[in-house]
């Protein structure tokens, strides 16, 4: 009879544990609940007073061993037991709550968790072990500990592991090392919510505990931590209707900012796969959404007819498009548009012009097209240039920049001038083709104080611009009203490669700190005329500023070169800077986007060296090592 009762116990304890399962999950509300509960508890516990039985009968035989390894049996289900009956008083204590807010119900949870969590892997070791142990006096009672207290020990790394989530999840900390990413809010963003004049409200609908709701509230709860002007409140679309409506949100899923009558709205979703993207580039969704809602939209005229990169056509070159620039000024809240001689680039530009972008030309400009921008100019406009030492064109010569450049006369005036020969460094540059043209792949962290590159001065031990064949410019400080700057110089071991042999040629060529990028500002003042109803007589005078920005290299703003950070940052802030934006909207755009790594050669000599000679040298030690202490084995 003791036969079959132990070959059935395991069967009776899991029956009668999974039909407590089933009356508390499910049946809670049946007539027969009680009659269930306690018919499944009487299974349960029958199943394990059977190897307590067994365990007395083998003690009364003799055999203290055999009956040992049956008390240890018999613990784990009794812990199982014991678990059911701390689970049905953290269930009374509950009441109608959803969650403990007692100190006893917490208490209780934990205490019911903790017993089922070692119990469970406590019968593996136990269920295990038992099974290639002996009987009588050949039994293994060690075995079994041994083998129980290694499977206690993976259940206390569980209970360790769910204690730190939950204690995190209550403090509202999380730290994810998964490969879901979500971008903190950058420094560009908290500035911009700080400033913000109207205040502005957030709403979060996301259900309760879903995955991608708890990464958008890390990010907005941070977000509003810094920024005293941003109200955030979390809602679920299911639960709260009437905010649904207030907010005319259609489903769960999605983030609205709010100020004022204006509201723009954010989705990101409630599925990991389809918002992993949202998540990463979230810092930048709700830039985008927040200076819609804040500033009116500045219009950037991009010139065309010279040759210029540009974001059209079908076939792009990565050198020549600058697709990525689009998008992220887009994305700014900037209106794009070409600016030709069918626009009227020969005559006057447009009034709307927050600022003219020229990129990369390999034709001269018109006479009157540089004199349209001079004369715009002159009335407080905004301009950028990014040259380039030479452009190829269809016929495959070159044309190399001269001083009848009507362009270059512009830039002169103002104290800029452009010096077409290629800047060179054979210590240090960009390993991008490992030959020698590498040598005019050339990086910088070396920027002044200037407004436009402020936010990259700051970081300069981080980030480093990129320029692919740079020329450089010489800079007068004064020139009339003209005020220039040099804004980022290559460093002090870079050349001028007059003979472009991508070497230093100490007779001919000289190291130096070279202008890469430059700016110039010119105060203007303009009468405006007296408006009607106005009570002054006299026409009251404007002062604004005309404002230059210029780089020695365009390829740094192609869509090869901008995932470069610091280039995207050098591109975004100098434009904000032209179009009159608070420095303080500067900086870079938060993101978690996957880049190409680009190592100079300095990195890539330490990658040489430790693979090739530190690593093997290392090998060899250990054998060394290994092959000694075997030797004093022998001998001793």
């Amino acid at each position: 009879m003791m036969s079959v009762m132990l070959k059935l116990r395991l069967p009776i304890f899991f029956i009668g544990f999974a039909g407590f399962v089933v009356a508390e999950r499910y049946l809670r509300m049946e007539s027969y609940y009680y009659y269930l509960l306690g018919v499944s508890l009487f299974l349960v516990a029958l199943g394990s007073f059977i190897p307590l039985a067994k365990s007395w009968m083998v003690k009364k035989a003799g055999h203290q061993k055999e009956a040992q390894c049956w008390r240890y049996v018999s613990y784990w289900m009794w812990t199982i037991l014991v678990a059911c009956g701390c689970f049905l008083g953290y269930e009374h204590l509950l009441g109608q709550s959803a969650y403990p807010d007692t100190m006893a119900g917490k208490v209780m949870l934990g205490v019911w968790l903790i017993l089922f969590i070692m119990g469970f892997f406590s019968a593996v070791g136990v269920e295990i072990s038992h099974l290639n142990s002996g009987s009588g006096e050949t039994a293994e009672p060690k075995r079994i500990f041994r083998s129980t207290v290694s499977w206690k020990l993976v259940g206390v790394l569980l209970i360790i592991l769910v204690c730190v989530n939950y204690a995190s999840a209550k403090k509202d900390k999380a730290y994810d090392w998964s490969y879901l990413k979500t971008t903190t809010p950058g420094e560009s963003t908290q500035n911009m919510f700080k400033e913000a004049k109207e205040p502005i409200e957030a709403a979060v609908f996301y259900p309760r505990d879903n995955e991608v709701g708890l990464q958008v509230k890390q990010y907005f709860d941070f977000l509003a931590s810094n920024a005293p002007g941003l109200k955030v409140n979390y809602y679920d679309h299911q639960l709260h209707p009437s905010k649904a409506e207030d907010f005319k949100v259609s489903r769960n899923g999605q983030v609205i900012l709010r100020s004022g009558k204006k509201r723009e709205r954010i989705d990101i979703g409630l599925e990991v796969k389809s918002a992993r993207n949202s998540l990463r580039k979230l810092d930048g969704l709700v830039q985008k959404a927040f200076l819609r809602l804040s500033q009116e939209q500045k219009r950037i005229y991009f010139t065309r007819g010279h040759g210029e990169m540009s974001w059209a056509g079908s076939k792009k070159d990565p050198l020549n498009s600058i697709s990525t620039l689009e998008g992220v000024l887009r994305n700014q809240n900037y209106s794009l548009r070409f600016l030709g001689l069918s626009d009227g680039s020969g005559t006057e530009i447009p009034e709307d012009a927050a600022a003219i972008v020229i990129a990369g030309p390999d034709q001269p400009f018109l006479k009157a097209e540089a004199d349209a921008i001079a004369r715009y100019i002159d009335r407080g406009g905004r301009l950028a240039v990014f040259l380039d030492v030479d452009k190829s064109i269809k016929m495959g010569t070159t044309v190399q920049r001269n001083a009848n450049d009507p362009l270059l006369k512009v830039l002169k005036a103002a104290g800029i001038s452009f010096n077409a020969n290629i800047i060179a460094n054979d210590k240090n540059f960009v390993s991008a083709t490992r030959s020698q043209a590498d040598r005019w792949f050339i990086f910088s962290n070396t920027f002044s104080t200037h407004e436009s590159v402020a936010n990259l001065a700051k970081n300069d031990e981080r980030v480093a611009m990129i320029a692919f064949r740079s020329g450089y410019y010489d800079v007068k400080e004064s020139t009339g009203d003209w005020r220039a700057y040099t804004t980022v110089r290559s460093l002090r071991d870079s050349f001028v490669d007059l003979n472009k042999n991508f070497k230093f040629d100490s007779k001919s060529e000289k190291r130096g700190s070279y202008s890469l990028g430059a700016a110039a500002v010119k105060s203007i003042k303009a009468k405006q005329p007296v408006k009607a109803g106005d009570d002054k007589k006299k026409d009251h005078v404007e002062v604004t500023d005309a404002r230059l920005v210029v780089f020695g290299d365009s390829n740094f703003i192609s869509d090869a070169l901008i995932r470069n950070r610091a280039n995207a940052i050098y591109a975004l802030d100098s434009i904000r800077w032209l179009a009159g934006l608070s420095k303080e909207h500067g900086g870079e755009i938060s993101s978690e986007e996957d880049v190409k790594i680009r190592h100079t050669n300095k990195e890539d000599a330490i990658w040489f060296s430790a693979t090739v000679v530190v690593m093997p040298l290392l090998v060899l030690l250990a054998g060394f090592v290994a092959t000694r202490r075997r030797k004093t084995k022998k001998l001793g």
